[in-house]
């Protein structure tokens, strides 16, 4: 079974059918959209790291300014915090940052994770 492709509004505010996402066989592909009604700061970055399954600081990181969802992104060796392949599974991790810095959190700071498996498309949405 194929999963359902995902669904974006156009500009006119109707639903289209986005293509299928395929996912990167050497990392981990992930799709993050907003919950309905969820705001987003026009400063907001996003920051999408990988994790180790034992926990620990991320090994993979990758910062995406001003943030348009939905958005598919992966993250390889290119994120790698220490150039090394990732693992074949961790914990993705998706955190929209209101005022840009990861060092802070805010109150409309909005996060969402997940397990993921290297090869596989993750789905994550904020604001839940």
């Amino acid at each position: 079974t194929q999963p359902a492709p995902a669904v974006a509004p156009n500009e006119q505010g109707r639903t289209t059918m986005a293509a299928p996402v395929m996912a990167d066989p050497n990392g981990y592909t992930l799709t993050i959209e907003l919950a309905g009604g969820a705001q987003v700061a026009p400063q907001a970055t996003l920051f999408v790291f990988l994790r180790p399954e034992s926990g620990g600081p991320p090994v993979a990181v990758r910062r995406v300014s001003m943030p348009t969802f939905p958005l598919t992104l992966s993250l390889g060796i290119d994120d790698s915090m220490m150039g090394d392949e990732l693992p074949g599974a961790g914990i993705l991790v998706a955190r929209l940052d209101g005022d840009g810095n990861v060092a802070s959190a805010g109150a409309g700071d909005l996060q969402a994770e997940a397990p993921a498996t290297k090869g596989k498309t993750l789905q994550l949405t904020l604001g839940e």
